[in-house]
């Protein structure tokens, strides 16, 4: 195997890895389950658009001393190697190393100015170095072969001012280092898509084109740009846990993030394709019950009602399934349809036999929807309740012959006692049902 392709490995088993730290609540994003293109993106506005406000003054750097300080104490800065503590902000600076700022990373200029809550949204305002900040002004990000990169001493910028040699796009543009790209382009999904419904009216910027691609909001040599910068710098453990302290303040969180998937199915190479929750495109799988499989529910007398549980789980829904029978007469359930949360997360559900005839039964279920199907069958017998219920031989029926019956079924029956009550050929729970329904003279 050569190098790029272990490199490429890695990158995705770490990114899966510290994805999967993140803990977003259970059901956060049921509602875009199933959905694509600008549906999915307009589920993902509706989820995340609502949230706490910021002020710009304190509320900002309150916020950064819980979602950009390393375990040191020390600001993130995501535009320079500067070792800032939180105190350390001001508003000019005449070098690198000075003091940091708010850094809108998707400027206010763009859309409209300090307008609420854009301008104190905590997700896309970073603390970075003073010098830096102004020198990115509100440029375009982009690429850069040969820009200018701000230093003083040991001071030196994590990005660099030039003219972009990116297709597509030949103005002046600020490039961030590598290792915060995938950080801004998730950044600026989130921001298009919280967003979604104002942006069409924002004054925009060569980063946006919503008169030529719609809803998907950024010009074209920006949305290819961004996706590579997404695929290339994975999440990591930083943003996880920047995106929980902001839905500590904020209330809400970014779905790219979480699900960096998400950003294929709206901008990617999965435009069209439901999204079903998972990095991976496992198909959808009905896990149990196991498809062909019978489940004996076991034996009751007729009249007598037995419930069974039955567990429900699956993998990859994107939509709810519904179940059906085969005999409706002596077999019901108490739900029907289930919706793709609750089957991927795992239920269950009862199934009840009664019958008024003899014999063996046999019901055919199908669970499923049009992304799978799952058949198995449930058995049940019904026996009759002609039966004597003295299994110990002592001429009554009571609490002793349930004791009997019990102490068979446990193996610990020391004497001469069949146990099988209803003549099912079993020794079950079934037969001790019988024998208490005898007691009570039912």
């Amino acid at each position: 195997m050569n190098k790029p392709i272990r490199f490429i490995i890695l990158l995705a088993a770490i990114a899966t890895a510290l994805t999967s730290l993140a803990t977003e609540p259970i059901n956060y994003y049921n509602n875009a389950l199933g959905k694509s293109d600008e549906a999915l993106m307009s589920a993902l506005r509706s989820i995340i658009r609502v949230h706490n406000e910021v002020s710009y003054s304190s509320g900002l750097l309150n916020a950064f001393k819980k979602a950009d300080v390393d375990n040191e104490g020390y600001i993130i800065d995501i535009y320079s190697n500067c070792r800032y503590r939180p105190n350390d902000n001001g508003s000019s600076a005449s070098h690198v190393g000075q003091g940091y700022n708010r850094e809108h990373s998707f400027p206010r200029s763009w859309f409209g100015g300090e307008v609420a809550p854009m301008n104190t949204d905590v997700f896309h305002v970073y603390p970075t170095d003073i010098k830096v900040n102004s020198q990115r002004g509100n440029y375009p990000y982009g690429v850069c072969a040969n820009g200018t990169r701000l230093t003083y001493g040991s001071y030196v910028a994590k990005g660099k001012l030039g003219n972009s040699t990116y297709p597509g796009y030949n103005g002046t543009v600020f490039e961030p280092d590598d290792e915060y790209k995938g950080d801004l382009a998730r950044t600026y999904f989130y921001m298009a898509t919280c967003y979604k419904n104002e942006l069409q009216s924002w004054p925009g910027s060569p980063q946006l084109d919503y008169r030529t691609n719609k809803y998907k909001a950024f010009s074209t040599w920006t949305i290819n740009m961004l996706m590579e910068w997404t695929r290339l710098d994975p999440v990591s453990e930083k943003e996880i846990k920047r995106n929980e302290a902001i839905y500590g303040i904020q209330g809400n969180r970014n779905p790219f993030i979480d699900h960096p998937e998400l950003a294929e199915h709206i901008w990617g190479n999965k435009q069209g394709k439901p999204w079903n929750g998972r990095t991976d495109d496992t198909p959808a799988t009905i896990i149990s019950p196991v498809d062909g499989s019978i489940i004996d529910l076991g034996s009751t007398t007729l009249g007598t009602p037995i419930p069974y549980s039955i567990d429900l789980k699956s993998e990859g829904l994107t939509t709810g399934v519904t179940m059906s029978m085969s005999d409706n007469e002596y077999f019901y359930v108490n739900a029907s349809t289930f919706t793709a949360s609750e089957a991927n997360n795992g239920t269950s559900f009862i199934i009840t036999f009664t019958a008024d005839d003899l014999g063996t039964f046999d019901n055919l279920i199908t669970i499923g929807n049009e992304e799978v199907t799952s058949t198995f069958t449930v058995r049940a017998t019904a026996v009759d309740l002609d039966i004597t219920g003295d299994v110990n031989g002592d001429g009554e029926v009571n609490i002793a012959d349930v004791n009997a019956v019990i102490n068979v079924i446990l193996g610990d029956d020391s004497g001469d006692i069949d146990g099988d009550v209803n003549g099912d050929g079993e020794v079950n729970i079934a037969d001790v049902n019988n024998i208490i329904t005898i007691i009570l003279g039912l």
